[in-house]
């Protein structure tokens, strides 16, 4: 079981717009500035674990843009605890993922430094107990998303299934880093896909929250701005939350 930080604060602003317009978009400073369980160490140590993520190999575009990690949680709103499921393949109805659904997809698991820092495990229970508010359901299985996208050979593309929902309750997108890229621009539309909102993830805290029932999203592909270095990479972490 993870170290709890038995915290019941919530994201009022998060609720909020949750249960009006279904998606909630904020700057990262102003995430910093009101996370408790935000600091500079926790973040640096949180952010540098995407140097060690793993090519993924599934792609059946044939990519080779995306590298990532997956791991489940469970996550009870009644005690605030955080527990590591065991780990499993990953897999998504084709119905929902056009480009890699329908097979089971064998990611290696979360490091355990990662699972074990302080931003990761007050983000979960943040977010644990905003879906509560929000939903009035306590029981959450996670899934975490760990994705770094790279544009050194070409575009990369950080939703190659194009406009989509993820056949989750609630999905997440937090930008980590970016390096040496343009692009990634997010579209939030409805069911019926009429445009609701654009913007890009640019600074890190940046975040997005939508409820994965009632919108759709996609990222545009992001292209490298200088050649002459060496990397080009977009590095965010997408955390899906479903009622258990």
């Amino acid at each position: 079981m993870l170290t709890s930080l038995n915290t019941e604060k919530i994201g009022a602003p998060l609720v909020d717009a949750l249960t009006s317009v279904g998606y909630w978009v904020e700057h990262g400073a102003k995430n910093f500035e009101g996370w408790d369980f935000y600091d500079p160490r926790t973040w640096h140590d949180f952010a540098r674990c995407w140097d060690d993520l793993l090519l993924d190999e599934y792609m059946r575009d044939g990519g080779t843009y995306r590298f990532r990690r997956y791991s489940q949680l469970f996550y009870s709103a009644n005690d605030g605890d955080l527990t590591l499921l065991p780990h499993a393949p990953y897999e998504q109805p084709a119905v929902i993922n056009r480009l890699n659904g329908g097979f089971q997809r064998h990611f290696g698991a979360i490091e355990d430094r990662l699972l074990e820092n302080r931003f990761l495990k007050g983000l979960m229970q943040w977010m644990g107990n905003s879906y509560s508010a929000a939903s009035g359901h306590r029981n959450w299985n996670i899934k975490l998303h760990p994705y770094r996208i790279v544009a050194t050979q070409g575009p990369g593309q950080p939703s190659p299934e194009g406009l989509h929902r993820d056949g989750v309750d609630y999905i997440c997108s937090l930008m980590v880093r970016k390096c040496n890229v343009d692009g990634g621009e997010t579209i939030v539309t409805d069911v019926n896909q009429n445009e609701l909102v654009r913007f890009t993830l640019k600074m890190p805290g940046d975040i997005m929250v939508a409820d994965d029932n009632i919108i759709m999203h996609g990222v545009s592909p992001i292209q490298i701005i200088n050649r002459r270095m060496s990397v080009a990479y977009r590095d965010v972490l997408v955390v899906a939350f479903t009622k258990d």
